[in-house]
């Protein structure tokens, strides 16, 4: 069972392919494929609910729906989310088992190595290397053992990548699922909407959909 984390779509004088970028969502391999647009693949139901970390048990890690069901999943589905800790994950389920844990948008962590305080040296920022050995930006005051909060800040870098990103991907997603090797499973589109192709609409869809 995979999910695409990349995609794009190729074009000669002749036909068109798919190239896509799978992440393998039992042991976290990515692979890349090329393959015909017409090309069948099958699409599983899906939805995400929120889900609170418990403990790892073997090869699974343990987590609790907010109605207290007990659902598991393989490390490496959840390896990179888990590096951030949060009372609360989203967690992505297909056909009823839960296949991924998504990061969430803030942590808490503690300071493990940077370089001592600079007391009056005004505004400014250092390096520093987190519990989960992430490197960051802090600011000059701050010391090994203190806590800062990491905001993950979706949609709100200065020059739009990140919705310039999420713009393509939604279009490309249309684009993809329009193909003939769709046919027999599209359906109509649920969100945003066949009705919303305008920029402004999309851009207000993405924006709702990631900051609520």
């Amino acid at each position: 069972m995979c999910t695409v984390v990349w995609w794009n779509i190729l074009r000669n004088d002749r036909r068109a392919f798919v190239q896509l970028r799978i992440k393998d969502l039992q042991n976290g391999r990515v692979t890349e494929i090329k393959d015909h647009t017409d090309s069948k693949w099958e699409v599983l139901d899906k939805e995400e609910k929120d889900l609170t970390h418990s403990y790892r048990d073997g090869i699974d890690e343990v987590f609790f729906t907010e109605d207290g069901d007990e659902v598991r999943c393989a490390i490496a589905a959840a390896e990179d989310a888990l590096q951030w800790p949060s009372e609360a994950y989203k967690g992505f389920f297909v056909d009823g088992q839960l296949v991924a844990v998504f990061p969430p948008k803030h942590s808490v962590l503690t300071i493990t190595d940077t370089s001592p305080p600079i007391r009056g040296a005004g505004s400014g920022s250092k390096e520093a290397v987190l519990e989960n050995g992430m490197k960051v930006k802090v600011n000059l005051l701050c010391d090994v053992g203190d806590k800062v909060r990491i905001e993950a800040g979706y949609l709100s870098d200065p020059e739009g990548y990140d919705l310039k990103v999420m713009l393509e991907a939604l279009r490309l997603s249309r684009e993809i699922l329009a193909q003939p090797a769709f046919a027999g499973y599209r359906g109509e589109e649920l969100q945003p909407g066949a009705q919303v192709q305008d920029e402004a609409g999309l851009v207000e869809f993405i924006r709702r959909k990631f900051l609520k």
